[in-house]
């Protein structure tokens, strides 16, 4: 179920972006830059270029990894086999980190004036990500041995 909200909220990143889209085409001489209908405005501004780019392939990422997770659970390859479920812990792990850097970018964006949010924000998701990326590492290295029952 997880794997489908992030799979909806990275298209609805995709098709409704920040700052919404620039509804005409504007090629005047008043403009600096040449808009063209149904793209992003936000994406146009150079000061928010980088973190535009990283919202974009944040979304990108989470969205591909959610529906390869989907793809895997409903094409019904072995759940037991311990590979595809290590694969599947890696595709969900990733989608939600890539789904909070996205949200991470979309919050610069929409409020560049407040840095002390966005500091907080990295901390506290850096060191959360460290974390269960290294545990998930020693687990996928050093497995836990499997016990028998009635043994």
């Amino acid at each position: 179920m997880l794997a489908t909200v992030i799979g909806g909220m990275g298209f609805g990143l995709m098709v409704n972006p920040p700052g919404g889209v620039w509804e005409s085409v504007d090629c005047g001489s008043k403009s600096t830059v040449c808009t063209t209908a149904g793209t992003a405005v936000l994406g146009d501004d150079d000061s928010m270029r980088p973190l535009y780019l990283g919202m974009l392939f944040s979304s990108i990422i989470s969205f591909s990894a959610s529906m390869s997770l989907i793809l895997l659970l409903v094409s019904g390859l072995g759940l037991r086999n311990r590979f595809v479920i290590a694969v599947m812990k890696f595709l969900m792990i990733v989608a939600v980190l890539c789904v909070s850097a996205a949200f991470f970018c979309t919050m610069a964006m929409i409020h560049p004036t407040l840095p002390y949010i966005r500091i907080a924000y990295l901390g506290i998701w850096g060191i959360l990500a460290i974390v269960v990326l290294v545990l998930y590492g020693i687990r996928l290295i050093f497995p836990k041995p499997e016990t028998r029952m009635g043994a």
